[in-house]
């Protein structure tokens, strides 16, 4: 507190700009789930193209998000931030502003664009900004802002859509990075881009390239099966992101050192982040359709499940810390994925029986495992990279998170819809008979009141309405419950798999005995212990 107090005007200006721009760009990337289900009935479109407002975000983020310090680089760091902010803030202008579905999706993308870029730089700005001995406070400063604007986002962004609407939620935006713009224009200095570093343009399109094409043929999967369309673009990605890593290796200022990989803690712990993350992304996002669309919640008491469970990081990542210093790494990883996988699975045996009281300590828990997840494995990742390479292992860590977020939204949409629509077939016309492209997405509507879904349930006779709106319910939940279990059981796998890879990092932290210690002078530790009582004539032995 006492060095709030003597920050100078340009240090506060700089951190109040770091801090809020940080806060908004990672409080909009996921919690805005708590809105879909109105985003869906307001321009009446499927949950596939909802499934974008989401991955549109991070899909951009995880392809560019090594690139944003380089940018700072190259160009100067306080002029890419002013551009990102500046993005970040017309761009929610478009998402609070669109008529449509493709428009909003369209400002998604250019937020998380945004992000990619500006959030490495909010960092370096604040380091910039203060002394070597200031440096760890401020870096905490911005962490704290950061871990309270993503843990209120939640309970914030309900309470807005359920009071107005949920384009209050991009809206606000735009004026406050406005007056972060002119922060910045006033306070902050120019860096000199320093010479001889270069951006990695053909490995930059590769990763973009790669990973759009697997997320859009993972995604697709539920509606077209697993068809030659699929498999085209699903295996083009592959081969893309395949043909990413041996550019890699030849190029003259990499993205990704590859090399980095043969190590097996940095391979166990990038695993383990985007396995981690694949599964807490599917597991918030349609959980949220769930208790609005199925249990019919009020946005609010829905969005007291996502703070749920982004309770557990803030409460224990200190300690996963602590523990993880104490040569603990691998038996934390392992024991979060399997606890998260377990809360995964009674978390589908909830949501089959309706259970929604159950699904708050479910979340809270498995918003806790994760937190033993993330931190060990970060650490292992540093533990593993040899020093001079630490920055580009942290990056590292936080593009597998990035990158699973992406795969895992896809993935998991498409195991839910490929079973919901067999069901409800099953369910409405019998075994071996399927609805139209035009019916599904009128079916998909039921669920979320919309204009189609209505039409449809009036078109019905009277006596048969309930009937068809228990069916698209009892069908959703049980493709709910099959992406659930088929997410747990990945959990499981990898954290068989980290133990495996995570065991020589255990085994390399593990902190030597005192006695072991090779001292200058070639003593023992226990030579050098003076007795307890020395008479004043004796002079010291040693």
């Amino acid at each position: 507190m006492a060095l709030l107090g003597r920050m100078t005007r340009r240090q506060q200006a700089i951190m109040a700009a770091s801090v809020i721009s940080n806060g908004m760009m990672f409080a909009t990337l996921s919690s805005v789930s708590v809105a879909l289900p109105e985003i869906q009935r307001e321009f009446d479109v499927s949950r596939s193209a909802i499934n974008w407002v989401i991955a549109g975000a991070l899909l951009p983020l995880a392809s560019l998000v090594l690139v944003g310090g380089r940018l700072g680089d190259l160009f100067g760091r306080r002029r890419m931030f002013l551009i990102s902010v500046t993005g970040f803030g017309l761009a929610s202008a478009l998402c609070g502003l669109a008529p449509g579905e493709t428009l909003l999706v369209a400002g998604r993308v250019g937020q998380g664009l945004m992000i990619a870029i500006g959030a490495p730089l909010a960092l370096a700005n604040v380091t910039e900004a203060f002394e070597e001995e200031e440096k760890g406070w401020a870096i905490g400063v911005l962490s704290a802002g950061i871990t309270l604007a993503t843990l209120s986002a939640p309970l914030g962004m309900a309470l807005v859509v359920q009071l107005a609407s949920w384009r209050w939620l991009f809206l606000p935006i735009a004026p406050v990075c406005a007056l972060l713009v002119l922060l910045t224009w006033r306070y902050m200095s120019e860096t000199r881009v320093p010479q001889g570093k270069s951006l990695d343009l053909r490995g930059l399109v590769l990763l973009a390239a790669g990973l759009t094409m697997l997320a859009v043929g993972s995604e697709q999967a539920g509606y077209w099966g697993f068809d030659w369309r699929t498999f085209t673009l699903v295996s083009a990605g592959v081969a893309t992101l395949v043909a990413f890593g041996l550019a890699e290796r030849r190029a003259k200022a990499p993205l990704l050192r590859v090399e980095l990989l043969r190590k097996r803690g940095v391979t166990g712990s990038v695993v383990c982040l985007a396995a981690m993350q694949w599964a807490a992304i599917g597991f918030s996002v349609y959980l949220m359709l769930y208790a609005q669309q199925v249990l019919e919640l009020e946005p609010l008491a829905a969005g007291l499940l996502l703070l749920a469970s982004g309770l557990g990081p803030p409460l224990f990542s200190s300690l996963a810390g602590w523990l993880t210093d104490r040569g603990m790494a691998a038996w934390l990883v392992v024991g979060g994925l399997a606890v998260a996988a377990l809360a995964l699975i009674f978390t589908a045996s909830g949501v089959q029986r309706y259970q929604d009281v159950l699904l708050i300590p479910l979340f809270f828990v498995f918003g806790t495992a994760a937190a033993f997840v993330y931190t060990p494995s970060s650490a292992s990742t540093m533990i593993a990279a040899p020093e001079a390479e630490e920055g580009v292992v942290a990056g590292l860590t936080m593009q597998a998170r990035q990158i699973g977020s992406v795969v895992g939204i896809t993935a998991t949409s498409a195991v839910l819809v490929a079973v919901e629509w067999r069901m409800r077939d099953a369910l409405l016309l019998g075994p071996d008979a399927y609805f139209s492209a035009e019916q599904r997405h009128a079916l998909d509507g039921l669920l979320s009141d919309s204009e189609t879904g209505n039409r449809l349930l009036n078109s019905l006779p009277p006596g048969q309405r309930p009937n068809v709106v228990e069916a698209a319910k009892e069908a959703y939940v049980t493709g709910l419950e099959t992406a659930l279990l088929v997410n747990a059981g990945l959990l499981a796998l990898v954290a068989m798999l980290g133990f495996v890879l995570l065991r020589p990092v255990w085994r390399r932290i593990e902190p030597p005995a005192l006695e072991d210690l090779e001292l200058p002078l070639r003593l023992r530790v226990s030579e050098l212990r003076p007795p307890r009582y020395r008479p004043a004539s004796q002079p010291p032995s040693w």
